[in-house]
């Protein structure tokens, strides 16, 4: 999965809550209740490791909708028409209520999610390329959120299962004729999968340095693998350590010899079998640049090769 943001895209009050004047308009409650169990399940299954990116994207007008202009066509003359998103219906629904460490954007001039919005920045901030949209509604926020990623450059993926459309026919057309010519179109269960796999190995880097700062031998000889190898250079002499020398080191040190004070993940490649995580570090007061490989399968380390130095 890389480095990657899943953005949900108004998971509001005026969908979801039963006074929403959009549910009441549009919405079948048996394919709502779907979308939101799913949507649901991908929410808390990604929020198991702080180190996931997680972005609410909502629709909140100021009262007079100002931000439309006088429109005379389209949502900007819609939304004012019907008069949505008002009051405590553009709250975020209590399921999805964002979380401290979650980008919330609720100023937006269009149907995009890029649209009069920081996403993009953020996006390119934080390295990263690839996004998951879900959301409300498909065929609209999701459909021009998708065009203009894809325009932008980030490789884009849509959570077909997680999508809520007002009809049969908008959902067919959208998925056959209009999502591959922007992104890809990923199934609940395979995604799940996924986040399964990157989560393990992002516990396993947590773990890791969480170990070295503790002194914890046994946990640290759980989580590498037998064939581990750790290279790198410290004053310019060449590293080459393997398991049981590294734990051998560890465990001759004291609590307060090992100074572990903070590590940042900086870049996440999805390899075949292996995440690659770039990471800065900081052990013993030293700046450290980090590559640790992590096996997908058992969340095993297999390489960690590091050279001292700062970031430039």
């Amino acid at each position: 999965m890389g480095n990657s943001a899943f953005i949900y895209i108004e998971y509001q009050n005026e969908w979801i809550d039963k006074d929403g004047k959009l549910r009441k308009m549009f919405v079948n409650d048996k394919i709502l209740e779907r979308v939101v169990q799913n949507s649901s399940s991908i929410l808390k299954k990604l929020r198991e490791n702080k180190h996931n990116t997680i972005i609410h994207v909502a629709m909140r007008p100021d009262s007079k909708y100002k931000i439309f202009g006088k429109a005379k066509y389209g949502l900007r003359e819609a939304i004012p028409r019907y008069g949505t998103w008002r009051g405590s219906r553009g709250d975020f629904h209590k399921s999805f209520t964002p979380h401290v460490n979650e980008l919330s954007i609720t100023e937006r001039s269009g149907a995009s999610a890029f649209s009069g919005t920081v996403l993009e920045n953020y996006l390119r901030n934080n390295n990263i390329n690839k996004i998951y949209l879900l959301g409300f509604a498909g065929h609209v926020c999701v459909e021009s959120t998708l065009r203009e990623s894809h325009d932008k450059g980030f490789e884009t993926h849509v959570i077909e299962d997680a999508l809520l459309f007002f009809n049969k026919e908008q959902e067919s057309y959208f998925l056959k004729n209009i999502l591959h010519h922007f992104g890809n179109r990923i199934k609940l269960n395979d995604l799940l999968e996924d986040i399964n796999s990157k989560n393990l190995a992002l516990n396993s880097i947590d773990r890791y340095f969480k170990s070295i700062k503790n002194v914890d031998t046994k946990t640290l000889s759980e989580l590498l693998s037998n064939d581990f190898k750790m290279q790198g250079v410290v004053n310019d002499l060449a590293i080459n350590v393997d398991k049981e020398s590294l734990i051998s080191r560890v465990g001759s040190l004291k609590k307060t010899q090992t100074k572990q004070d903070e590590f940042r993940i900086t870049n996440i490649v999805d390899r075949n079998n292996f995440f690659l995580f770039d990471i800065k570090s900081k052990v013993g007061g030293k700046d450290y640049l980090d590559q640790i490989y992590v096996h997908k399968k058992d969340g095993k380390i297999k390489l960690k090769a590091f050279v001292e130095g700062k970031e430039k």
